[in-house]
C-alpha cells in the first residue's frame, strides 16, 4: 500500500509552516532571529537604524532606516514598537 496521503486526507491536513531560516547557519525559527539598535543616533537621541541579526551566528539580515529625513517636510521616526 503506498504511504501517500490520499486526496481526502491531503485536505484534511494542515500545512507546515516554518519560520524564517539563517541563510548563514541554517538555524530556524523566529526566536533566532534579534534586534539591536544602532550605536549613531540622531539629534533627538534616537537611532538611525535598527539591525536585524541571527542570534546563533551573528549573520546580520537586514537594516531598517529608523530616522528618516524627507525633502520639505519633517523627519519621520519609527515609533517604538514595545
Amino acid at each position: 500500500m503506498s504511504s501517500q496521503p490520499t486526496i481526502l486526507e491531503s485536505k484534511t491536513m494542515e500545512p507546515k509552516v516554518s519560520g524564517p531560516k539563517c541563510l548563514s547557519c541554517g538555524v530556524e525559527g523566529i526566536e533566532h532571529f534579534l534586534s539591536k539598535e544602532s550605536n549613531e543616533r540622531a539629534k533627538n537621541k534616537t537611532p538611525w537604524f535598527i539591525v536585524i541579526y541571527c542570534g546563533q551566528c551573528g549573520h546580520v539580515h537586514q537594516t531598517l532606516a529608523k530616522h528618516v529625513f524627507t525633502a520639505g517636510q519633517s523627519p519621520f521616526v519609527m515609533p517604538n514598537l514595545k
